[in-house]
């Protein structure tokens, strides 16, 4: 009777097969990853919009002036171009209140100011593809900056705290007007500009004015996202 053969792996078949498992493992997580860092330019874009939603919300249901607020606080990395807010006008004149504590945008990607610690990639148009925020139709205007401590207190001044770019809407859910409290003209071509860049200690290094996504607003005060250059590129002049 002839012996059977024994069946099992040699010490080199296992190891061949653990390293090719172990490639395909690394092969998936690294497209994880970057379908994960791709994405998240799209969540902050959807993130900001719903904020901006809540903004105009409040201010229709409420009958008061709100304002979307992004904080402009270069002294914190984690909340700088990242950090969104809402709030509303409170009874006191002056006064204001958050109505909820607000949202980080995904680490990577930043509002694109009109001016501050930033720097940009060669590609990036001169003045254009950047944040729109308005307080009047002059088009060098970028006045819309307010002082809060958000949200620790209920009720904080406009000149309390650290700085803050806001896009304010009118109790009708327009686009605020000139003096931010009635009269004048509605402030035209405000946007927000999202793309993804990096810390580098000091200022937001952006990475390319090819990817980028744009909160676009219209006098009516809705809103939609695009991403034509055309209609982003409304150049602020100096």
């Amino acid at each position: 009777m002839k012996g059977r053969l024994k069946s099992g792996f040699t010490l080199f078949e296992l190891l061949v097969t653990l390293t090719v498992i172990t490639v395909i493992a690394a092969a998936g997580f690294l497209s994880i990853a970057r379908g994960t860092d791709e994405r998240s330019l799209e969540k902050a874009a959807d993130m900001l919009h719903s904020m901006v939603r809540i903004a105009r919300t409040q201010a229709i249901t409420n009958g008061v002036h709100s304002r979307l607020i992004i904080s402009l606080d270069q002294s914190d990395a984690s909340s700088y171009l990242r950090k969104v807010g809402v709030v509303i006008e409170a009874s006191d004149q002056g006064y204001w209140k958050a109505v909820e504590r607000g949202v980080v945008l995904p680490e990577g990607v930043y509002v694109v100011p009109q001016s501050g610690s930033v720097s940009f990639t060669s590609d990036w148009p001169a003045t254009g593809r950047r944040s729109i925020y308005r307080k009047t139709n002059t088009e060098s205007d970028d006045s819309a900056i307010y002082d809060y401590e958000y949200p620790l207190q209920d009720e904080v001044s406009e000149d309390s705290g650290t700085s803050w770019l806001c896009i304010q809407f009118s109790p009708n859910g327009r686009l605020s007007s000139a003096e931010w409290g009635g009269g004048g003209l509605v402030p035209v071509s405000n946007q927000l500009v999202l793309a993804k860049g990096n810390w580098d200690g000091s200022k937001v290094a952006f990475r390319s004015a090819a990817d980028f996504i744009a909160i676009a607003f219209k006098q009516s005060g809705s809103s939609y996202q695009t991403q034509e250059t055309e209609l982003v590129d409304d150049e602020v002049e100096s």
